[in-house]
């Protein structure tokens, strides 16, 4: 009974010395070399990021056989070591290029041996070649040189601005240094003259980026004379003037026209022998309709004070005169100076075609029934428009006329309906090809979709790049919905000359 006692307890003591042991610190080779022992290792290792650098802490073990501490950091084939002072918990590696990191942090025992290692960290230093970094806003959204002065137009102020310097030098010679503050960022637009433009104009920035613990020494941004075209205005000058590019010989024009809802006017300062701006002169609005409506169908500037801030430097810089027809784009508020010149006229020179013996079909054919047949789309009177009845489904009408034979097509003028409850119907696109044989066809302007006026009657007139010779005529217009499931299409006339 004695011997049994015995051997329990000692049972009981091997195993309570076995626990004492930390499992993960402690590795069997039943090779040949017994029992091999790893110090305690480092745990809750965490790595942030910095400029150029990481920070690096964690929390040591109470080991008493640890000698020292060793930061393991690499990425792919390059690998830095640090060894540490026991006792240490942070460390910083320095001078980092791009790239994402391993780190591992040891505890380094007896003869080198290193400790077991926890999951390893991954981190990113922030560098020149960082995306944040190199996205980073310049705090100038765009900018202008007009003569001897800049325009500025700011970006939304951040809390992670910081240092923003304008750097510059005056017309008498003189560098200087212009702090971009929150105040200049909150009134959005500046104007600075007096200054140089043939010099270097650049912004010094430091800025900060979440995540980051360091304070970001930003590459000065240059400001250039290269112009940064809206895509609406782009759009604007390729559909009006027939430009897929805008260059040096566009950009001396000395007046410009604009006749429908844009988004913003602030493009004309790149013109620097800009004179003057036409506005709506071709819009051919209907005067009777206008008698009734005398406020309806003006276009739209969406972005109307930054346009209103540009045309007002436009005039006092460069004299440039604003001429608007009917009430287009600005309110009776506005400060700029403005020439009204009333309702454009349609061109009394224009030499319509005959249409006796055209014939003019549609490709729903019978799948529809006209309400006011397709015919009156020949008649050039402004009392009479194609509608066909009312239904529930969204078609596209191709329209073909044809003109019996060959004939020299210059333009082609294209009428809204003139009766008001045909409004709520009118295509605000059209499309407009032409043909010899009916079946190769090409674009009669410079685009595909072309807009189309959408007042009450009125008229737009569509004039091609050159003359072209054609015997047929496609006008495609595509169904309206007028919000309560009905769909339909209108129009009033289709003339050529």
């Amino acid at each position: 009974m004695g011997k049994k006692i015995y051997f329990a307890w000692m049972l009981v003591a091997v195993f309570a010395l076995a626990g004492c042991e930390d499992l993960e610190d402690t590795y069997s080779d039943y090779a040949g070399d017994g029992m091999v022992r790893y110090v305690g290792r480092c745990k809750d290792v965490k790595v942030t990021p910095g400029w150029e650098r990481l920070h690096v802490e964690w929390k040591n073990s109470l080991d008493p056989g640890i000698e020292s501490i060793k930061v393991v950091c690499a990425a792919g084939d390059i690998v830095r070591d640090t060894v540490l002072e026991v006792g240490t918990t942070s460390c910083d590696i320095r001078n980092m290029e791009d790239g994402s990191y391993q780190v591992d942090v040891y505890a380094v025992g007896e003869g080198g041996r290193l400790s077991l290692s926890k999951k390893s960290e991954f981190a990113r230093p922030y560098t020149s070649l960082h995306e944040e970094v190199r996205s980073f806003s310049p705090g100038i959204i765009k900018h202008f040189f007009v003569e001897n002065n800049l325009v500025l137009f700011m970006d939304k102020w951040s809390e992670n601005f910081v240092n923003f310097e304008l750097n510059y030098t005056r017309t008498d010679g003189n560098a200087e240094v212009l702090p971009l503050t929150e105040e200049m960022f909150a009134e959005k637009y500046c104007l600075l003259e007096g200054i140089n433009t043939e010099e270097e104009i650049f912004i010094t920035r430091e800025g900060r980026l979440e995540g980051c613990l360091d304070l970001i020494p930003l590459e000065p941004y240059v400001l250039t004379a290269d112009p940064v075209f809206t895509s609406a205005f782009r759009g604007w000058i390729k559909e009006h003037y027939c430009l897929d590019e805008i260059g040096k010989e566009f950009l001396a024009s000395k007046s410009l026209q604009f006749d429908y809802d844009i988004l913003t006017l602030e493009d004309i300062l790149y013109f620097p022998d800009l004179e003057e701006i036409e506005l709506g002169k071709n819009r051919y609005l209907y005067e009777v309709a206008l008698s009734v409506y005398p406020n309806e169908w003006c276009s739209v500037l969406t972005e109307l004070e930054k346009s209103e801030f540009v045309l007002g430097i436009a005039q006092k810089l460069r004299g440039v005169k604003i001429n608007r027809y009917h009430k287009h784009y600005f309110p009776e508020t506005t400060t700029l100076q403005i020439n009204e010149m009333g309702i454009p006229v349609l061109p009394g020179d224009i030499n319509y075609l005959p249409t006796a013996g055209w014939t003019i079909s549609h490709s729903q054919g019978s799948n529809v029934t006209e309400q006011f047949p397709l015919r009156n789309l020949l008649d050039n009177l402004l009392v009479t428009f194609w509608m066909p009845r009312a239904h529930t489904v969204l078609l596209t009408y191709d329209i073909i006329i044809d003109m019996q034979e060959e004939q020299t097509v210059n333009g082609i003028k294209i009428t809204q309906a003139g009766l008001a409850n045909a409004m709520e119907f009118i295509p605000g696109t059209v499309q407009i090809e032409t043909s010899i044989n009916g079946y190769d066809w090409e674009m009669f302007t410079h685009m595909q979709n072309n807009t189309l006026g959408n007042g009450l009657g009125e008229s737009t007139l569509y004039r091609a790049p050159e003359p072209k010779q054609a015997r047929y005529i496609k006008v495609v217009v595509s169904d309206q919905a007028n919000g309560e499931g009905v769909t339909n299409v209108s129009l009033g006339d289709i003339a050529v000359f």
